[in-house]
């Protein structure tokens, strides 16, 4: 027994041929160019999507998180420094400097200080900026 691919039979190639025919045609190019258009679309709105979401709300987020816990890190630090011997001192504007520089340290691109109602600022730092020399303001 000889075992044989089976022939195409007439149908099936009149099949192929109406694919072909429909693919030259006017209506086969316009339903192509419409499913272009609608791939298109989907893949634009899954950007559109993903810029949304990665826009300037996430990025105020963010900010917000990390201004957060820097403040709350700056806070620890000049509470752990301002107590000397069972009293409460305030810490030279040298050392709160070099407190705030710490605890900004890990956060790019955020500045900060201490501020008193009466002094103003008493300490400022933006350590992550190239030009910041770490100085005190007053």
């Amino acid at each position: 027994m000889r075992s044989m691919a089976p022939l195409k039979t007439i149908e099936d190639k009149r099949s192929s041929r109406r694919w072909i025919t429909l693919l030259t045609s006017l209506r086969g190019q316009l339903w192509l160019l419409w499913l272009f258009i609608l791939l298109l679309s989907a893949f634009m709105t899954v950007i559109i999507v993903g810029l949304y979401q990665s826009g300037s709300t996430a990025q105020i987020d963010a900010a917000r998180r990390i201004t957060r816990s820097t403040c709350e890190s700056i806070r620890s630090l000049y509470a752990d420094n301002s107590v000397q011997g069972g009293s409460r001192t305030v810490p030279s504007r040298a050392i709160l400097t070099v407190l705030v520089g710490h605890a900004l340290s890990d956060a790019a691109g955020v500045e900060g200080g201490v501020w008193e109602r009466e002094h103003g600022f008493v300490a400022y730092a933006f350590p992550t900026h190239k030009s910041f020399s770490g100085r005190s303001t007053g």
